[in-house]
């Protein structure tokens, strides 16, 4: 849907320089997904000032100089940040894309911005218990208004935003139609959260009875009112805590939430028996994995995790004896 709308955008001389991403689902809950390079997560690019990093105005326009260091790459980095930045400001408030957090929300060292992860949508708004997450019509933060102000004072740049914002949103209300249609088409295909009461949420959110002026001038409300509201950068900051709970970034163990290596540790995963025994192996692709029995750490039945064939030599040849004494011989003849 929002390569649609970035279609219909081109389409009337409006370049909003979206960055979408190819998918390929080939199975149940099982598929491909474009990867997008040199990009980084709003996260990663705020914390580099520190935890609180999301409370500051000089995270993205820092990183952006970083990496566009002459005047004419940095000019044009926030050029292709602006468009962007209207662009999915107007495509997520359409589509109710919910659950943005910054981990969501990433960055290409060009300057365009794009979001990912699209698990909560139409409205389905990210829950905390009883506590509402997202509360804003779109994410529209300080720090992303320092870099299309060029600083912390308003000018002309964001008036030139605010406007790219209406004529993208009064382009997809001109090809309203079309949207419904195809979310109608949706509703009866099984999607799951598409039904008839999301074609009734997108035709609220397009304002399909109002004027061009009227409408704007909505939107334009809906950018004073995102910018001006604290919790947004309140959730980044939850984000950052959470992140750093479970994901082990002082600590070096523990579980992460986003698009990160995941790590381990010997108290999560226990350790091998002294005495491994090889359970079965399967061929996967170039190389084989091999089953071994061990106990975690508070199990008393051992358990039958994957190990590559390479990690099992790994292991084996470490100093630390303790942690695997699996026989090679036997895992080669097996091989």
């Amino acid at each position: 849907m929002i390569r649609i709308m970035d279609k219909l955008w081109l389409k009337e001389g409006l370049d909003l320089k979206m960055v979408t991403f190819l998918l390929c689902a080939h199975w149940h809950k099982r598929g491909m997904i474009e990867m997008v390079t040199e990009a980084e997560t709003l996260r990663k690019i705020q914390v580099e000032l520190g935890l609180t990093g999301s409370f500051k105005d000089r995270p993205i326009a820092e990183w952006l100089a970083k990496h566009n260091p002459s005047a004419l790459e940095y000019e044009r980095a926030v050029a292709n940040f602006t468009a962007s930045c209207a662009g999915y400001s107007v495509a997520t408030y359409i589509l109710g894309i919910c659950d943005r957090h910054n981990d969501n929300i990433m960055l290409k060292m060009s300057g365009h911005l794009f979001h990912i992860d699209f698990g909560k949508f139409l409205g389905d708004a990210q829950m905390f218990g009883n506590f509402k997450r997202d509360r804003t019509p779109f994410v529209l933060t300080s720090d992303m208004a320092y870099v299309i102000n060029g600083g912390d004072k308003p000018s002309v740049r964001f008036h030139h935003f605010v406007d790219l914002c209406c004529q993208a949103f009064n382009i997809v209300r001109k090809h309203g139609n079309l949207i419904l249609n195809l979310f109608g088409l949706m509703a009866s295909s099984g999607i799951p959260g598409v039904t008839v009461d999301a074609v009734r949420y997108v035709q609220r959110a397009l304002m399909l009875d109002v004027s061009n002026p009227e409408a704007a001038a909505t939107f334009a409300r809906f950018i004073q009112s995102s910018l001006k509201s604290w919790f947004t950068q309140f959730n980044f900051f939850l984000h950052n805590l959470a992140q750093l709970r479970f994901s082990g970034e002082t600590a070096g163990e523990g579980e992460l939430l986003s698009f990160v290596p995941r790590t381990y540790s010997m108290q999560q995963e226990g350790r091998l028996k002294k005495r491994g025994s090889i359970h079965g192996f399967r061929a996967i692709c170039a190389g084989e994995v091999l089953t071994v029995l061990h106990t975690a750490s508070g199990e008393s039945q051992p358990t039958r995790p994957f190990y590559l064939f390479s990690q099992i030599q790994r292991l084996s040849s470490s100093s630390n004896r303790s942690c695997a004494s699996v026989p090679l011989a036997k895992c080669q003849r097996l091989v």
